[in-house]
């Protein structure tokens, strides 16, 4: 089994990766860190996972060219790490995380440069920024999500009652993770809502569109519906409709395909899952409480909860990197 997309390999310590979890960290050794000085043969800013090569010394003396694997471009970028911030030929010092098997890949963890400048490569290692001294008026605009709240949603899923059936899914859903990976298909909701991507919002009189950087998720939730529409073609994000409470937005989406990671880290889902979100601005405007409350009859016991909140960025761009193909794949192979 391949461990799926960016978040295990990038943001959990072996320690809080879930009881599901395979590919990544499986595949390399996090408990112990390797170094390696050589020059830049390859920088790829790509996503899902951005790829580098240098041309080092192996452990025999002899040239070796050194495959490293680092975070997705779209999750690099708000931490402060730019496409242009590594050239080929350049002479770099990079620690990692080694391969448990050939060797061919490693975990890039953090990047030194000749001039003593230092690189995260992988979100654990990314300094938090946080907002900036402006504040928002409403909840357009340009926001971050904290990694805090990717933590908290990853922490509390290894505990969420799943039913029987629920974990008989999870147990046989292998083959479509890979599958969904080499699709760049996003994870479902809410994990999708959590990643520490560039996330826009748009607000009109009839709708409110989100959208993610990381892999190019867009949501649109219907403000000028009450119901949603008959025939309505389910889908991996659902239907969303929209109302107003005061300066919160409150989300009602269903209409979702069954997914083996409808929950993302390999949690799945069924067509029964329905999902309540509330958008609001943080007292201080700084930030947005992000509030997402989530059923499944068929594969949860119960509703589960969670909150997390996402800083105003307004000068934060996002990557605009659409998903590559190669990239995924690599990912899903380990090759």
């Amino acid at each position: 089994m391949t461990a799926r997309r960016i978040g295990l390999s990038l943001f959990l310590t072996a320690a809080a990766v879930p009881a599901a979890a395979h590919h990544s960290p499986a595949r390399f050794d996090t408990t112990k860190q390797i170094v390696l000085t050589g020059t830049v043969a390859d920088y790829s800013w790509r996503n899902p996972h951005v790829y580098m090569a240098i041309e080092t010394q192996g452990p025999d003396g002899k040239p070796l060219v050194q495959q490293i694997e680092a975070g997705a471009a779209a999750l690099l970028s708000p931490g402060g790490v730019t496409r242009d911030a590594v050239r080929v030929g350049e002479r770099v010092t990079i620690v990692a995380n080694p391969n448990r098997g050939s060797g061919r890949i490693v975990m890039g963890l953090k990047l030194t440069k000749e001039d003593g400048t230092v690189l995260p490569l992988n979100a654990r290692e990314l300094r938090t920024i946080g907002p900036g001294d402006a504040t928002a008026s409403t909840i357009s605009g340009t926001w971050v999500p904290q990694s805090a709240g990717f933590y908290a949603l990853v922490g509390g899923m290894a505990s969420w009652p799943f039913t029987k059936k629920g974990l008989e899914a999870m147990a046989g859903n292998a083959a479509a993770v890979d599958t969904a990976q080499e699709q760049c298909l996003p994870w479902g909701l809410p994990a999708t809502m959590v990643m520490p991507n560039v996330f826009t919002v748009e607000v009109d009189a009839s709708k409110v569109t989100l959208k993610g950087d990381y892999l190019n998720v867009e949501r649109v939730v219907h403000l000028d519906e009450r119901a949603r529409p008959a025939g309505v073609v389910p889908t991996l994000l659902g239907y969303s409709l929209g109302r107003w409470e005061g300066g919160t937005l409150v989300v009602d989406t269903a209409g979702f395909t069954p997914q083996a990671e409808g929950f993302g880290f390999d949690r799945p889902s069924s067509a029964a899952k329905h999902l309540v979100e509330r958008f609001s601005l943080s007292a201080d405007r700084r930030r947005l409480v992000y509030e997402a409350s989530v059923d499944d009859s068929e594969y949860l016991v119960g509703t589960v909860t969670h909150r997390s909140e996402w800083d105003y960025r307004p000068d934060q761009s996002p990557t605009v990197n659409p998903c590559d193909p190669e990239a995924a794949r690599r990912y899903a192979t380990g090759e």
